[in-house]
């Protein structure tokens, strides 16, 4: 049989900007259609009007506006203005016609101006890097008279009392209250192509330089807790990476560095990660839990979870071969690896497993009945004497075989030195 890399190449066709268009709004449809406020909410027009009145106030008058706090809707048509000290006296006026319209603004004291809470905040993000802290909000508290941050619970976060004491004594005076919490949720018009931060894995990205775009296998961090996303090598190297463009502009994801040749793999690192890996369809913000890795057995069944097909469960694949090592189409001899297949158990009636541009995403198998999953290795290949009609994105001329190869996900890690980022929820 013959085999090729399955990264999608520079110069296949571009998607439909009406058919893009179309997703976004299914998307925006799927969260409730249009944003509006309830019946009884608080936010008369009048009260939106001064809001924006008094911040422009503040934006325009630095020299005197050093202690403001923040502004709260408290009522139907009362605004509460937060400041460290006194009012300026030069906001009377401003004030005096807010009243005349039926707004009150009450002013009220607190002990840390915006300035402060923000600079406080961006000593505590600096500690993401040196430990290990994954924010899913941090900033001013709903009384801005301190901090508040919610931090993403995970297995690495099992000191919290440490990680606690850290972010307090990075806010200094200003107290803080932390929360653990588990947090995996994105927007519906986040997806597979239009990813942000923090980025999951199983997301489609592309090389800046070489124009070849991938699949992205998972996030992980390094001993030294850099973190990032782990890609195929053949993908691109020494190169940036931004999510896919497909004429909404793609988002900057990372840089990646050398890589290793022999397992085919490469570290994505620049931007915060979460623990998650989107799978559904090529299109779709369904994503799993992550739980740590394991190499697969002879006879394991297993699922692909490629960008451009979408995650392929169907059979379900079954691992063929184990430890084996193949030759990429540069020349390079990757491994060890197995090769799964996505035929009926006759061997006769053969379905796609994987196809250009899933090269990079995991190929994976159901951890338990909560769905997380366990990446069992990173697709790099597949057969090509063979194709089958290829799942997924409509707006590609692609090739998919019933075929394809992956490295074990034991062999990525060690030679990145990486290990995946996971969280474990309850047992079922």
């Amino acid at each position: 049989m013959t085999v090729a890399t399955v990264g999608l190449a520079e110069g296949s066709p571009a998607p439909d900007p009406d058919q893009v268009d179309l997703q976004k709004i299914t998307a925006i449809e799927a969260q409730g259609g249009q944003m509006t406020h309830p019946e009884g909410s608080l936010g008369s027009s009048a009260l939106a009007d001064a809001n924006g009145r008094l911040q422009n106030w503040v934006l325009q008058n630095p020299a005197v506006t050093a202690g403001f706090n923040s502004i709260a809707f408290v009522g139907p048509d009362t605004l509460d203005l937060r400041w460290k000290g006194q009012l300026p006296s030069a906001l009377g006026p401003v004030l005096d016609e807010l009243k005349t319209s039926g707004v009150t603004v009450r002013p009220v004291e607190v002990p840390w101006s915006r300035q402060e809470i923000l600079d406080a905040v961006q000593v505590m993000l600096k500690l993401t890097s040196s430990e290990d802290v994954n924010f899913y909000m941090v900033g001013p508290n709903s009384d801005g008279d301190g901090i508040k941050a919610v931090v993403n619970a995970s297995p690495a976060s099992s000191n919290r009392a440490a990680i606690e004491d850290s972010l307090k004594a990075a806010a200094g005076d200003i107290p803080v209250t932390v929360v653990f919490e588990e947090h995996t949720t994105k927007l519906a018009s986040i997806d597979r192509r239009h990813d942000t931060e923090p980025f999951w894995g199983g997301a489609a990205v592309t090389s800046l330089t070489d124009g070849r775009s991938c699949t992205t296998l998972a996030p992980a961090r390094k001993p030294d807790g850099t973190t990032g996303l782990i890609a195929a090598r053949h993908c691109g190297r020494n190169q940036l990476y931004e999510t896919y463009d497909d004429g909404l502009g793609g988002n900057d994801v990372g840089t990646a560095g050398g890589g290793v040749v022999s397992t085919d793999s490469v570290f994505i690192k620049g931007k915060i990660v979460g623990w998650q890996d989107f799978t559904g369809a090529w299109n779709s913000s369904d994503f799993n839990p992550l739980v740590p890795g394991a190499d697969p057995g002879l006879g394991d069944e297993v699922c692909s979870n490629g960008a451009f097909s979408g995650r392929i469960c169907d059979g379900p694949l079954m691992v063929m071969a184990v430890d084996q090592f193949t030759t990429l189409d540069d020349g390079s001899n990757v491994g060890p690896g197995f090769w799964f297949s996505n035929r009926n158990r006759d061997g006769m009636q053969a379905h796609a497993a994987l196809g250009d541009g899933d090269s990079g995403g995991a190929v994976f198998s159901w951890a338990n009945s909560n769905r997380q999953i366990q990446s069992n290795g990173m697709a790099v290949k597949i057969r090509t004497d063979e194709y089958t009609s290829c799942p997924g994105s409509p707006d590609l001329v692609r090739f998919c075989s019933p075929d394809g190869f992956a490295i074990n996900i034991s062999a990525v890690n060690n030679s990145l030195d990486t290990h995946l980022i996971t969280t474990v929820l309850p047992s079922p």
